[in-house]
């Protein structure tokens, strides 16, 4: 065997393995952190079946261009315009704006700006420690609701609202990030609002962890009756194993929207969307944008709903 065939066959062997691995990848920590990454598997997958496609190489192209059908099937979420909420609704809008700050972040004030120009009805930050919270206190004027647990281990949450709030919790202390759960009155419509940031699944631990808060919120946004909202920086992408529950119970503001990372933006390829708005069949989203930085290495994702009930 030539060292060119040699070659080809070691491709077509990684990328069937790969395929295999993620087919699986409900079954292991590991194989799931590999979903995140879909997407630059399929720009390597598009580029060798496209050069062997046009050398002619038809059965070498044809494998890799199996195994990329596998692999744009679960992208296929952001590109589908279909996919995209086209419902009508006439009840009143909402804006809600989630953000992971970054807890070493120094550029306060132009979040504070950023935020205070959003006019976002609801926003819900993560990774707030003690001085984020007191510089956001400059922001009462504009929302004179709040809840705020500030940490200094990347965890602290924090929520603003223009509507009032008639009660939350922090849920779920022994997974050690506990996420945030508010009812909102909104136009005198129940709002359910869950701000959480449940740990990158890095190591057995943290990845169990992860999955478990996904688990909770799930369960939540079964239970809740009226119209429920999921926000913050969930550590996963829509088309891992652990998200797939919350995308059969609710809908998704990006889908249909096309593929915009939300961490590490900057990075065509690298960048991960796992900054979500999710949001019950309540609601119809209108509009979903991504925001600035701002000195974090996350993007804000601001989303623009209608409700599909008058008060």
């Amino acid at each position: 065997m030539t060292l060119r065939k040699l070659f080809q066959l070691l491709l077509c062997i990684g990328a069937f393995s790969l395929t295999l691995l993620l087919l699986l990848a409900r079954y292991h920590w590991l194989l799931e952190i590999l979903t995140h990454f879909r997407l630059p598997f399929a720009v390597v997958l598009i580029l060798l079946t496209t050069w062997y496609l046009i050398q002619k190489r038809w059965l070498i192209g044809s494998s890799f261009l199996l195994c990329l059908i596998l692999q744009v099937i679960p992208l296929s979420h952001h590109f589908l315009p279909f996919g995209k909420d086209s419902r009508t609704a006439s009840g009143p809008e909402l804006t809600i704006l989630t953000f992971n700050v970054l807890s070493q972040n120094p550029n306060h004030d132009d979040v504070l700006a950023y935020l205070r120009a959003s006019e976002a009805d609801i926003i819900c930050l993560q990774e707030v420690t003690a001085q984020w919270a007191r510089n956001l206190d400059k922001l009462k004027g504009h929302y004179s609701h709040r809840i705020s647990r500030p940490r200094e281990d990347n965890f602290g949450l924090l929520l603003l609202s223009k509507h009032p709030i008639s009660h939350y919790e922090f849920t779920d202390e022994k997974l050690g990030t506990p996420y945030l759960k508010a009812i909102i009155d909104w136009q005198s419509i129940p709002l359910t609002v869950v701000n959480a940031h449940p740990p990158p699944p890095i190591g057995k631990k943290f990845a169990h962890y992860n999955r478990r808060t996904l688990q909770q919120i799930h369960h939540h946004a079964t239970e809740v009756e009226g119209a429920v909202i999921i926000t913050g920086d969930l550590n996963c992408t829509a088309y891992a194993p652990s998200f797939q529950p919350l995308r059969r119970v609710l809908y998704d503001s990006a889908r249909g929207r096309g593929y915009a990372a939300t961490w590490r933006r900057g990075h065509p390829l690298f960048g991960l969307a796992i900054d979500h708005i999710l949001y019950s069949s309540d609601l119809v989203c209108l509009d979903r944008q991504i925001g600035p930085r701002n000195g974090s290495d996350h993007s804000p994702v601001i989303a623009r709903f209608r409700s599909q009930s008058s008060p």
